[in-house]
């Protein structure tokens, strides 16, 4: 179980101290988050959703036919709005999707009526530019989401207060892991995203990165409560996010160890790891972050007397 710590001074107290400290920090924080998960999954729900960890599409509940004709573009405009929660100005828009600022006026409109009004605010979901948060704020005119369930930013939030709670926040890992569908941002429109794909951060993969993170814990947890079947959903749920990574690769075989396929683990090993190559030349070195997880995994079968 990964844990947020602080520097190790050579005081267990204060270092307990302080853990606690952090998770009621992060609680104090994000007070809705039990809230909003539970919308999440609440399939009677008003709430607009949109879903980034597999398939994007998004689910509204205002005047469907305004998107009808061209969905795809408006749900990547959703997107762009969600996955920047301090707002974008017109111009920020009409540069990431190479469109008149006339258009991103009347494209956000559209995006208006299809999200529909918050039953919380009796508000837009998406106010115009004039009356978002940021413009009562600090007076600049942006455009900006309000209340819009995302599972991207979901997973965060519970891989946060996961890691603040230590040994506590197993839950919260492993409902992070049942909002992943499989690899984010999956069958985008092949005439958009540039300013996601094009990026020099890329958001997806950096989200299966972190789905990996989260579902090695798992599985390391798991496999020390000799629980395999939740060991091996939270690798299925890592190697659908990230097929090819390495991290996911062992813990599947560390899974296999445990089940008792020692030589189909062995196997495995050597054609996706140890002999792997994506270039049709010879294997490289095994990373050392996955040369360090393999150690550990070793280590772990000779303490449980498998040889």
């Amino acid at each position: 179980m990964t844990v947020i710590g602080c520097a190790d001074d050579g005081a267990s107290e204060p270092e307990e101290e302080t853990d606690t400290s952090l998770q009621e920090a992060v609680e104090v924080l994000d007070p809705t988050l039990d809230g909003d998960v539970a919308e999440w999954f609440d399939a009677t729900s008003r709430v607009p959703k949109l879903h980034l960890l597999g398939p994007v599409r998004a689910t509204a509940h205002g005047n469907p036919s305004a998107v009808a004709r061209r969905k795809p573009h408006y749900v990547e405009l959703l997107t762009y709005l969600a996955l920047h929660p301090e707002g974008v100005s017109s111009r920020q828009v009409a540069e990431a999707f190479s469109m008149s600022k006339d258009r991103v006026r009347i494209d956000m409109g559209v995006v208006r009526k299809w999200l529909g009004d918050n039953a919380r605010t009796g508000r837009p979901h998406l106010p115009p530019a004039a009356q978002t948060r940021a413009a009562n704020e600090v007076g600049v005119w942006t455009y900006q989401v309000d209340d819009v369930l995302v599972d991207a930013d979901l997973f965060r939030r519970l891989r946060a207060r996961g890691q603040a709670r230590g040994e506590e926040g197993r839950q919260d890992f492993d409902t992070a892991l049942r909002l992943v569908e499989a690899a984010p941002f999956s069958e985008l429109r092949e005439t958009g995203w540039s300013w996601l794909l094009d990026a020099d951060s890329r958001e997806d993969e950096i989200l299966a990165c972190a789905i990996v993170d989260v579902a090695h814990d798992v599985v390391a947890a798991a496999l020390s409560a000799d629980d395999l079947n939740q060991a091996e959903r939270a690798v299925e749920i890592a190697r659908r996010a990230s097929p090819y990574d390495e991290v996911a690769r062992v813990d599947c075989a560390a899974v296999l160890v445990a089940q008792g396929h020692e030589d189909m683990a062995r196997e495995f090993l050597i054609a996706a790891v140890h002999n792997r190559s994506d270039d049709h030349l010879g294997p490289i070195d095994v990373p050392a972050r996955t040369a360090e997880i393999l150690a550990k995994r070793m280590a772990g079968r000779r303490s449980n007397g498998n040889g």
